[in-house]
């Protein structure tokens, strides 16, 4: 008899390291964190998820589906984990290749596991928003977990200098931009990213990483007007649904990604809601100034509390518990520690935070195009300074293509460098930002939908660049 079952209630500790993180493996879990949090199985795996997370399952020994997270079916608009969770088991008995489909199309932050009775298979989110990077020690063995750091304690895996070697070079250059490790680097030996688009298969043996995505059949609607309909219907269910997932928080800035969240939240927004906008007031910019500006007038005219999150400079903010627990979590690739531990003071710890980090996976962010996808070119996309020029750079472009498909036949209709943006600069950097946020609240991305980026993807490059689709949005729903 298929079971749904849910994680117990179990206190939040809101200043515990690698929160709503997840951590799975074929050994028992020995750690002093993970080990404390809720038990869950499936196939040949043991689960321990951070209750802030939480995990739901459908099904049996024979057959199984596990969420950690929280998936959203925008097609039924329904967040009812249980509805989700048979959904997925239902289309799991007709085949794993229709459950992964149904699972791709989800919107929300989550990983999936399936279970068949002989095969463990993993599927991200969207843009795999809640990261799974894995381990095999060898047949048999398998570690899976939400964060690199975590993996290396609990397998006490050896630390890989490539990742700080790599950041201490680009500074050494001067390289501009997001810095962030090239390729498939972790902090840990023989710790590797299963990539958005892709599934893990584990059946005892050999772990496979595979393209699932672009379906043989994936289609974008190349109409404007088409296209635009799409993604207004995907988007505003979408964050429709979010907004019922709590207490609403919405990052505003005067850009068109963050305004068009906010316009698609606006009806949804109960009085306790929030918006907010960063600044560094001891070294602030022009591009600040317009943001905060812009932000809260647009606040203020919709009636919502505004707030200034005030980033310090290091050395003015006392360490506490919380930059023990970001040191432990994010100790070789930290991104942004002083905005982390500015949302930790000054954020309500239970708020949902709509982030709109991923609107440009579909608006398109690599503006001038070329047909060749080889390790030189992914390396300029990745950097295009002298640093994204250096053979080490070059070379771990070239292991990127081993670890992706990215073959003409794989790709399909879809152009590479709309995939390379998501797969590499979100599905890589992006979530380490998001981990950053994860330790203080509940963040989740309105453009994290399928159905939302094939949408804004689909039309020419030119409408897509200028963001049409969002201004539209605004101007059809004003604040």
């Amino acid at each position: 008899m298929l079971r749904f079952r849910s994680t117990p209630p179990v206190v939040d500790d809101q200043a515990s390291a690698f929160r709503r993180g997840w951590v799975a493996s074929t050994r028992a879990i020995d750690h002093d964190v993970a080990g404390r949090w809720p038990e869950a199985a499936i196939g040949r795996l043991t689960l321990r998820v951070h209750p802030a997370l939480g995990w739901f399952s459908h099904g049996d020994e024979r057959r199984a589906v596990l969420f950690v997270g929280d998936p959203i079916d925008l097609a039924a608009r329904s967040t009812s984990r249980r509805r989700i969770a048979a959904r997925a088991a239902r289309e799991l008995a007709r085949g794993v290749e229709h459950a992964v489909r149904y699972i791709a199309y989800l919107g929300g932050r989550f990983t999936a596991l399936l279970w068949d009775g002989a095969t463990v298979t993993v599927v991200p989110d969207c843009v795999g928003s809640l990261p799974t990077y894995y381990h095999a020690a060898g047949p048999g063995s398998l570690l899976l977990s939400s964060h690199a750091h975590l993996a290396g304690e609990v397998a006490r895996l050896d630390v890989d200098p490539a990742p700080k070697r790599f950041i201490d070079q680009a500074r050494a250059m001067s390289t501009k931009g997001t810095l962030f490790a090239p390729g498939i680097v972790t902090p840990f030996v023989g710790l590797l990213p299963l990539l958005p688009n892709h599934a893990l298969t584990y059946d005892g043996g050999e772990v496979r990483h595979a393209r699932f995505y672009p379906f043989d059949d994936t289609v974008l609607e190349r109409d404007v007007d088409a296209a635009y309909a799409r993604f207004a219907d995907a988007f505003s269910t979408h964050v429709a649904l979010l907004c019922g997932l709590g207490r609403v928080g919405v990052s505003l800035t005067s850009g068109l990604d963050s305004r068009a969240t906010f316009a698609a939240a606006r009806p949804h927004l109960g009085k306790d809601a929030l918006a907010w906008t960063y600044f560094k007031f001891h070294a602030p910019t022009d591009a600040q100034r317009d943001d905060l500006v812009g932000a809260n007038a647009l606040a203020a005219r919709a009636g919502v509390q505004h707030r200034v999150i005030n980033i310090q400079r290091p050395g003015d903010r006392a360490r506490d518990a919380f930059d023990d627990a970001y040191a432990r979590t994010l100790r070789h690739t930290p991104q942004f520690a002083a905005l982390a531990a500015a949302y930790h003071d000054d954020l309500p710890h239970g708020i949902v935070e709509l982030q709109s980090m991923v609107a440009e996976v579909g608006t398109g962010f690599y503006k001038k195009r070329r047909d060749d996808v080889t390790p030189k070119r992914l390396a300029y996309l990745y950097s295009s300074s002298d640093f994204g020029r250096l053979p080490e750079v070059r070379a771990e472009a070239a292991r990127f293509l081993r670890h992706a498909d990215y073959s003409p036949a794989a790709l399909g209709s879809l152009d590479y460098h709309d995939l390379y943006y998501w797969e590499l600069r979100i599905g890589r950097w992006g979530t380490l930002r998001m981990q950053e946020v994860d330790l203080t609240h509940h963040l989740m991305l309105p453009f994290n939908a399928r159905a939302v980026v094939e949408a804004l993807q689909g039309p020419a490059l030119e409408h897509r660049v200028e963001k049409q689709a969002l201004q539209r949005y605004i101007d059809e729903h004003p604040v």
